[in-house]
């Protein structure tokens, strides 16, 4: 339970609601460098009466030894640099101007990745990189979580602009294929009206041809009577011619 000198970071949530430390880090690699310069910077940013205080036997012997000849900010400063660093003392470093802290250990300043930190410097890197969306990532335009991302004004408006293109493709399409099947539908209408005219052209022809052969017959056999000159006579007729002078009997 926080005692009356706690000055622990807290986040209360209301200023970052779900906040992802993860893709915080990841989409700010920059964020990394910037939190080991801070871890390293104890000599200038660590709470030295914290340090005392937060460190049981430290705050026991300066209340039996020390206390009434140095105060815990300046015997807590010296005990650091001559033991502390060397015994992975834990460490409030001041994050902000209220003067309020995150708890760091000096055992892995040297961590080169994530990965490499202690818990108590994972926790710490945690809150340090939700200070810092809250107070300054957030208002530079960084965004917290995948969600914010997604949701904030510039991912909608590329989201409807993706949209946008993609119903126009669509409709492009569509007139494409549509003019395609219009000049299918030319391209056979024209062919099947060449093949009517061939059609007529052919039958005409053969027309012509027979009604030539007809008037043939008409004028080389039977002149105007056409082809009754090949009909058979149905009856006989016989000729007799008379003496001059008497009828003729037919």
């Amino acid at each position: 339970m926080a005692t009356n000198w706690d000055r622990t970071w807290r986040s209360t949530g209301i200023d970052s609601p779900g906040f992802n430390w993860k893709f915080y880090s990841e989409n700010n690699p920059g964020k990394w460098d910037e939190f080991k310069k801070f871890k390293g910077n104890r000599n200038t940013n660590t709470n030295w009466e914290h340090y005392v205080r937060a460190n049981d036997p430290l705050e026991e012997y300066w209340s039996k030894n020390i206390k009434g000849n140095q105060t815990r900010w300046d015997w807590g400063e010296k005990h650091y640099e001559k033991h502390g660093q060397y015994e992975k003392r834990k460490t409030p470093q001041i994050i902000g101007t209220e003067g309020k802290t995150i708890t760091t250990r000096r055992n892995t300043d040297t961590a080169d990745s994530i990965a490499g930190l202690s818990p108590t410097n994972s926790r710490a890197f945690q809150d340090w990189l939700r200070r810092d969306y809250e107070t300054k990532g957030k208002a530079a335009g960084l965004f917290g979580s995948e969600y914010e991302e997604y949701m904030s004004p510039g991912a909608q408006q590329t989201r409807a602009d993706d949209l946008q293109d993609f119903q126009q493709g669509l409709a492009d399409d569509t007139a494409a294929q549509q003019q395609a099947a219009a000049s299918r539908a030319e391209s056979l209408r024209l062919a099947s009206s060449r093949g009517s005219w061939n059609q007529t052209q052919a039958s005409s022809g053969t027309a012509a041809f027979k009604g030539k052969g007809l008037k043939a017959s008409k004028n080389k056999r039977g002149k105007s009577r056409g082809t009754s000159q090949l009909r058979r006579p149905y009856g006989s007729s016989s000729l007799s011619i008379n003496q001059k002078g008497k009828s003729l009997n037919l």
